[in-house]
C-alpha cells in the first residue's frame, strides 16, 4: 500500500478491516486439525468469539469509517 499514494485515512480505513478474522479461521483450523495439543477446546472458543467480535465491531463501524 505504500506506493499507492492513498490519503492516510484512507489507508487507516483498509487496515482497519484487515484480514484478521479470516486469517484467526484458517491458521485456527490448522493448528487444531495438524497439532495434537491440549486445550483445543479453548482454542476454538477464542476463535470464534475473536470472528464474532470482530464482525460486530467491524460491521458497526464500516459506515462510519466509509464517511469519514
Amino acid at each position: 500500500m505504500i506506493g499507492a499514494r492513498m490519503a492516510a485515512p484512507t489507508l487507516r480505513y483498509l487496515g482497519w478491516f484487515g484480514p484478521r478474522g479470516l486469517a484467526t479461521i484458517v491458521f485456527g483450523a490448522l493448528v487444531v486439525e495438524q497439532a495434537d495439543l491440549a486445550g483445543e477446546r479453548t482454542m476454538v472458543t477464542v476463535a470464534t468469539v475473536t470472528v464474532a467480535l470482530s464482525v460486530v465491531l467491524h460491521g458497526t463501524t464500516a459506515y462510519w469509517g466509509s464517511e469519514r
